[in-house]
């Protein structure tokens, strides 16, 4: 939060603060008005009313600010009232006297009942914004008398609810109308009515449940929000936090998102002061904060101080106290590791349901050596702790512990392949090391049964790779750095990973994609790493090593190859895997060289080509690292199937690229060089400003697009922006420059081919760059959703959407031009763009 905000807001508060008395005053009065109306209107009512508080006040006007600048006078519901009653006719009396005796503010009042269809049932809630009038009360049917002080507030409104609540109305009525009238119910009717009530039971049940859960949801803050948002949210509630310091709820939110971020150091900081309240919750927070903030001397006071917390919470609160125990156990692993398995043992036997609860106490009796007696007595516990996993994934709970967890079921029940994915988004979604680093260490405790269960040395890898990319230390660089191929050459940027299809058979239909996918790299200057054989996906990288001078080819194989398998000769350089077969080990390797190297893992981009389950793996160890994946369009299999794979379809990182030439080019080459920038934004200006004069006379004014620059949204400026940076290296690719000349330049005059050359080009830059900006190919364009119909091959477009290209291209000789550069063909001996 900046410093004119938090000033802003301060003195918002401090306003707010010398009226909250009247405000109490004000709802005090609305509250004995209703409750006389409602005495002879809806006897049974129920009713409510309050002054916002203070804190919620401060919480409300952030989120407000940029509708709501001066929030005292402004917002109507300072106070607030409610009445819950039986009937919709309840609900239109109870109107009727809203209307008739108060002042009503149309404008901010609404009937959420009439929006909707006749057959449909919802939230059927009139609300009101209301204001006492006049002198209208007291009066015979209401005699209260409202304080003068009321009409003297600055916003004397208030917004009121009015609304039936269905099993209140089930249980009167069913009461009032049925039995206590006397009448002889047919029995039609009274079975009726039971069908009701068990579905109004059923429907409470329910509603819990969606209660719980999105509670657990909203405390999942590292689920759906990035480090960015979790900052923000962060700030947000400290400074409502301030206006309520006593607020033991408002604490453990804060703590909340601090442990999202890893930040126990605030965890301490917002919940010491509350340990004496003796909750539970703030007893274990806490407890386990000390702990993780002293982690480096376990036998430190304070950090046995921190166990004794998480003890008192165990006590304090049965329904926490499996979860306590758990906790207890990991703060027992460093200094006893059997009291921490003895722990675990003891939580289990509390909650035998919880999946973290299961993990841990299988790791340690796995490392006992039980695994045998494991593997046959707890594989209905781990089938069914699998499927509450994957509901909480489902529904955005619990992350990334529950992908975590699922990934250690997947390894004990056989599938390697399926945990490896999980790891790789549970390393994904980490906003902090501690979840990682607990991970891998149960992994370490069960490396003893790697040929009973396969796999486990992949998830070693791909958490020790994570921690290192994710939440880089020294400590952890270099463990991966000792797994690194050694005696050869660090790798060089930029860095592209073929991943895809080798199989013999598959040579066919791979035939006509790996023509365009060749085409795409013409001049590529960097690293490209494939499989090392010369089949398929990794043949490709063998060929391309034979044209690309200034490229270099990787290959990784297993150190004993399987039958029938062949080394391309022709890649530059083919690193030795440990195994006997192809397997992740070596998209894990590959990764493993990269970080060694000193790569940053987020400029490496990865381009699909179908494939089985090892591309499978390598697609989604890609993302979970932190890499830009593009799997081509109509390649199939596993290319296909991580497209719709809902755990990943949300990432930016992830595009579905079309096989079109340009569009390869331009997601693995290297993005221009930026031209000066003030020049640039010359340039961008006028490419927007020639854009506009030709689409006006064609589309609809209403296309976020079309607007003067000024009003541009940002993402369109920087799409001009980056145009603007690739317009001299387009000219490079016809064998021009632009040179800066004294007299008035030239415009130089683009040949058909040229501007058709340079169009599908500009389309193929402008399709990636919509795609990393998390644009989606839909048939029906949709700005507000980012869908566009043109994010398809050059091939694909019809021609009016190709001259939109075009006249970009036509307009670059006079756009340069009318800047002091003229457009000239280059010698031989010449390079690169002059200016």
């Amino acid at each position: 939060m900046d410093s004119d905000t938090r000033a802003w807001a301060c003195r918002q508060v401090q306003k707010y603060s010398r009226y909250h008395d009247d405000y109490v005053v004000l709802a005090d009065s609305v509250r004995q008005v209703l409750e006389h109306v409602a005495a002879t209107l809806a006897p049974h009512a129920i009713v409510q009313a309050r002054a916002k508080t203070i804190s919620s006040f401060a919480g409300k006007i952030l989120r407000k600010r940029a509708t709501c600048p001066n929030p005292v006078e402004d917002l109507t519901d300072l106070c607030g009232g409610r009445l819950i009653v039986q009937t919709r006719e309840q609900v239109d009396r109870i109107c009727e006297f809203l209307e008739q005796n108060f002042a009503v503010d149309w404008e901010h009042s609404e009937d959420a009942g009439s929006r909707l269809e006749h057959a449909e049932f919802g939230y059927l809630s009139r609300h009101y914004t209301i204001s006492f009038q006049g002198h209208r009360f007291p009066n015979e049917r209401v005699p209260i008398e409202v304080p003068a002080r009321v009409a003297e507030m600055p916003n004397s409104r208030a917004e009121i609810q009015v609304r039936t609540l269905l099993q209140h109305a089930w249980a009167e009525l069913s009461h009032e109308l049925m039995y206590k009238s006397g009448l002889e119910v047919p029995r039609v009717w009274q079975r009726e009515l039971a069908r009701l009530a068990a579905m109004l039971e059923a429907s409470d049940e329910s509603i819990a449940r969606l209660e719980d859960g999105l509670e657990a949801y909203a405390s999942s803050y590292g689920a759906y929000m990035d480090d960015e948002q979790l900052e923000a949210e962060a700030d947000l509630l400290l400074f409502v936090y301030e206006q309520d310091p006593e607020s033991v709820g408002l604490a453990l939110q804060i703590a909340s998102v601090a442990k999202a971020r890893g930040d126990w150091t605030t965890v301490c900081d917002i919940l010491g002061p509350h340990k004496e309240s003796g909750d539970a919750q703030v007893l274990l927070d806490l407890g386990v904060a000390v702990c993780r903030s002293n982690a480096n001397r376990p036998r430190s006071e304070e950090y046995l101080r921190g166990k004794e917390l998480i003890e008192a919470a165990a006590e304090a609160d049965e329904r926490i106290r499996a979860v306590a125990q758990a906790e207890l156990a990991d703060a027992w692993k460093p200094i006893d590791d059997q009291k921490a398995a003895d722990s675990y043992r003891l939580a289990f036997d509390l909650c035998p349901g919880d999946p973290h609860v299961l993990e841990q106490h299988l790791s340690y009796e796995i490392r006992g050596g039980k695994w045998a007696s494991v593997a046959s007595a707890a594989g209905p516990a781990i089938q069914e702790s699998l499927r509450v996993c994957r509901a909480r994934i489902e529904v955005g709970v619990d992350l990334p512990q529950a992908h975590l967890s699922t990934g250690f079921f997947l390894l004990l029940s056989g599938s390697p392949y399926e945990a490896l994915g999980e790891y790789a988004k549970g390393v994904h979604l980490s906003t902090s090391a501690f979840l990682l680093e607990q991970a891998l260490s149960t992994v370490e405790r069960i490396v003893g049964i790697a040929e009973e269960a396969p796999g486990v040395e992949w998830v070693r890898r791909v958490l020790l790779l994570g921690l290192a990319v994710r939440f880089p230390s020294p400590q952890r660089v270099e463990g991966v750095n000792a797994l690194s191929t050694q005696g050869v050459q660090q790798l060089r940027l930029p860095v592209v990973i073929l991943a895809g299809s080798c199989a013999a058979e598959e040579h066919e239909e791979l035939e006509p994609l790996s023509e365009v996918v060749m085409r795409g790299f013409e001049g590529f200057e960097g690293t490209i790493i494939g499989g090392g054989t010369s089949n398929g996906v990794s043949g490709l990288v063998g060929a391309l090593g034979t044209i690309l001078k200034d490229a270099k080819t990787v290959g990784y194989l297993p150190q004993c190859m399987p039958v029938g398998a062949v080394a391309d000769g022709r890649y530059e350089e083919l690193r030795t895997v440990s195994g006997g077969g192809f397997d992740p080990l070596g998209p894990l390797q590959a990764w493993i060289d990269l970080v060694a190297s000193g790569i940053d893992v987020r400029a490496v981009r990865v381009l699909g080509i179908g494939g089985g389950r090892v591309s499978a793996a390598s697609y989604r160890l890609a993302l979970g690292l932190g890499a830009t994946v593009a799997t081509l369009v109509d390649s199939g299999r596993e290319a296909a199937r991580i497209q719709e794979d809902s755990g990943w379809t949300a990432t930016r990182r992830l595009l579905r690229l079309p096989v079109d030439t340009q569009s390869i080019r331009a997601f693995v080459g290297v993005l221009p060089r930026p031209v000066d920038a003030g020049l640039r934004e010359v340039i961008a200006k006028a490419v927007h400003a020639e854009y506009l004069r030709k689409r006006l006379q064609e589309a609809q004014p209403t296309e976020p697009s079309l607007v003067p620059w000024a009003k541009l949204s940002d993402s369109l400026k920087d799409s001009n922006r980056l145009q603007a940076d690739d317009m001299l290296a387009k000219l490079n690719r016809l064998g021009l420059k632009a040179v800066s000349v004294r007299d008035e330049p030239v415009v130089y005059r683009l040949s058909e081919t040229q501007v058709d050359e340079l169009a599908e080009a500009e389309h193929g830059r402008w399709v990636v760059e919509r795609l990393l900006d998390g644009w989606r190919y839909g048939e029906v364009k949709d700005v507000a959703s980012k869908v566009s119909p043109y994010l398809v091959g050059w091939s694909c477009l019809s021609e009016e959407v190709r001259q939109w290209d075009r006249d970009s291209v036509v307009a670059i000789p006079k756009i340069l031009a009318a800047h002091g550069l003229e457009i000239r063909e280059t010698t031989e001996t010449e390079s690169g763009t002059s200016s």
